[in-house]
């Protein structure tokens, strides 16, 4: 069900009372953090009010900012309680795993992030897959809700679907003609807002090209029109299309406005690599050993991703077991996810 007030109105009421002076960016975030799970989460205005201890018709206005006359200290302290909550759920919910860890890339996109909404520029960031590009995008998402959109192109996305899945994201109309849309988004967003948009290798991947082009010309569109920050992200593929491809000469303009570009490692460098090894308990492995070659081989072949796949299965068998984590508990985990990928198994 989610929230009954429209996202729109709540970032617009957001910055009139930020603009007046009648709350705090800080106490603004709490609420919004409270509205963006109602609406992650669907839960109903009766439900939110049963969790912070608020009438149910109060609500709408403390998301608006408006309840008690914009004095909203008390519902931010039963919101800093609910996140505690909130917190213990999700470590409930992520058993055996860690939470974010920071990189060098992940540090290098933040700046980058960070520079594109500063600047008012289009940063492109591209490389292999599976080398933590995702992850960093959405966590400095979530730690900028207010001021942030992020949006994954999927595969099957048209370009009209492409422009209401982005007026989703910042609240715009979807309804409509696309120029109705269009204008509407346009009034959604402010040269304070960073779009990031995830995964724009996807359409020249499957061969749409004119997909591809349209979704990165709307971006454009929208980058002219309001002055916003705009982060685009995708594999080699994205590069090798924007400066070497046969739409190369459509993507000028793009290229010309996108001044901070990121080239991704192939491979995690080693370093951060054991910064996730360390961070769920494992010692570092020295060089030459049967663990090192493991990792090392994993991290160039399969990415982080799968890593950190075994890095889960393995600590959560050693925690059922009720022993202390060990590479052997690694070892086997691998093991049994690889058992029936190469042939001869069954023989």
């Amino acid at each position: 069900m989610g929230p009954t007030t429209r996202q729109k109105t709540v970032r617009q009421a957001h910055k009139d009372a930020l603009d007046q002076g009648l709350v705090t960016a800080k106490d603004a975030e709490a609420i919004w953090w409270l509205y963006c799970l109602a609406k992650e989460q669907q839960l109903s205005n009766a439900t939110v009010a049963a969790m912070i201890g608020f009438d149910t018709s109060n609500i709408g206005r403390i998301y608006t900012l408006t309840y008690n006359g914009g004095k909203v200290g008390k519902v931010v302290e039963r919101i800093k309680e609910l996140q505690k909550d909130q917190a213990l759920e999700d470590e409930r919910k992520s058993y055996g795993e860690v939470g974010f860890i920071q990189t060098k890339l992940s540090k290098a996109i933040f700046e980058t992030c960070d520079a594109a909404r500063l600047s008012q520029t289009i940063a492109l960031v591209y490389g292999d897959p599976q080398t933590g590009k995702t992850e960093a995008l959405k966590r400095y998402a979530s730690l900028n809700k207010t001021r942030t959109v992020y949006l994954e192109v999927c595969e099957a996305m048209s370009p009209s679907g492409f422009l209401r899945a982005l007026a989703t994201g910042c609240g715009a109309i979807t309804a409509g003609s696309n120029w109705q849309i269009w204008q509407s988004l346009i009034g959604s967003i402010n040269p304070n807002t960073l779009i990031i948009v995830d995964e724009v290798h996807q359409p020249f991947s499957t061969g749409k090209f004119n997909t591809g082009s349209k979704i990165i010309e709307h971006l454009r569109g929208l980058f002219n029109a309001v002055g916003c920050g705009v982060v685009l992200c995708g594999t080699n593929t994205l590069r090798d299309e924007l400066f070497r491809g046969r739409l190369a000469a459509v993507f000028e303009q793009t290229r010309k406005r996108g001044v901070i570009k990121v080239q991704c490692p192939n491979a995690m460098p080693l370093p951060d690599v054991w910064k996730f090894v360390q961070a769920y308990g494992l010692s570092r492995p020295k060089p030459k050993t049967p663990e090192y070659e493991l990792i090392n081989r994993i991290r160039k072949g399969n990415g982080i991703s799968e890593l950190t796949k075994y890095l889960k299965a393995g600590k959560r068998m050693a925690t059922k077991q009720g022993v202390q984590y060990d590479w052997n508990h690694f070892q086997v985990a691998h093991d049994i996810h690889q058992k029936y990928a190469n042939e001869g198994w069954w023989l």
